[in-house]
């Protein structure tokens, strides 16, 4: 599992976790996990669709559009770091964060 996918899967569960007012943290819902199905089939299944849901994001996120790349006009001579946040800042409607 990629450190990115593992990221993008903790920041799902957190935001499904506030909606629904709902105890249980991602480290938890890991280690349950790691018990395996049997043991704990609701901490498996969530762990394995916000990994798949974070997947799906990251590949939906693989092409900018026209808003991304435009926003990387004042950062193109910062270096790569700058450029991947104005291009995500971008894609959430964010305003830039020099």
């Amino acid at each position: 599992m990629s450190e990115m996918i593992e990221r993008v899967a903790r920041a799902i569960f957190e935001a499904w976790r506030t909606a629904k007012g709902a105890e249980g943290t991602w480290d938890e819902a890991l280690r349950a996990h790691a018990a395996g199905q049997a043991s704990y089939p609701t901490a498996f299944e969530y762990v394995e669709l916000a990994r798949a849901e974070a997947r799906a994001a990251i590949r939906a996120m693989r092409e900018p559009n026209a808003i991304m790349v435009a926003s990387t006009a004042h950062v193109l001579d910062a270096g790569p770091h700058r450029i991947w946040r104005a291009m995500i800042d971008a894609a959430l409607g964010d305003p830039p964060h020099d």
